[in-house]
């Protein structure tokens, strides 16, 4: 069985989950979701990154993911006024977001236990959005790079290893 979403019992491991305890982001903010995270680190300029980082959602929005949306909002209004990115080549993209998510269950217990508990199940970043670079689309498709999903089944080997 495989899981192939980040919702329900999973959502922990949405990049929009509001963590806990929060991480910090390389500009020194403590942040409240690994996309915040995530988003704040792509940027070379620390001003850049300290937007993102206190990006928030309204306290009118009603939904758990509304700080998470609001960074990566706050990323594509910077980077449309032309703010200077770090490394965008794949590669990169993809260590940058196995630090985020490692520190993510480093610092959450929890987190990093649902991932143990997985066992050898397949991983999957199944999404309505249409993004295939990381996850899947649509979900149950496997149509995608899944990367989201296979950083997280390679942090859980490497837990195990441990």
């Amino acid at each position: 069985m495989a899981i192939e979403a980040f919702r329900g019992d999973y959502y922990p491991f949405s990049n929009m989950y509001p963590l806990e305890t929060w991480i910090k982001a390389d500009c020194g903010e403590d942040v409240p979701t690994s996309e915040h995270a995530y988003m704040a680190n792509r940027f070379s300029l620390y001003d850049d990154q300290l937007k993102v980082a206190l990006a928030r959602g309204s306290a009118a929005d009603n939904f758990s993911a509304k700080h998470g949306v609001a960074a990566k909002e706050r990323a594509y209004e910077l980077i449309r006024e032309g703010a200077v990115l770090i490394d965008e080549r794949d590669v990169a993209r993809i260590a940058l977001m196995k630090r985020v998510v490692q520190l993510k269950l480093e610092n959450n217990e929890h987190i990093k236990e649902l991932l143990e508990g997985t066992g050898d199940q397949s991983i999957y970043e199944g999404n309505s959005w249409g993004d295939r670079f990381w996850g899947v689309s649509p979900v149950g498709s496997c149509q995608g790079y899944n990367n989201l999903g296979q950083i997280l089944m390679s942090l859980r080997q490497e837990f195990r290893e441990d």
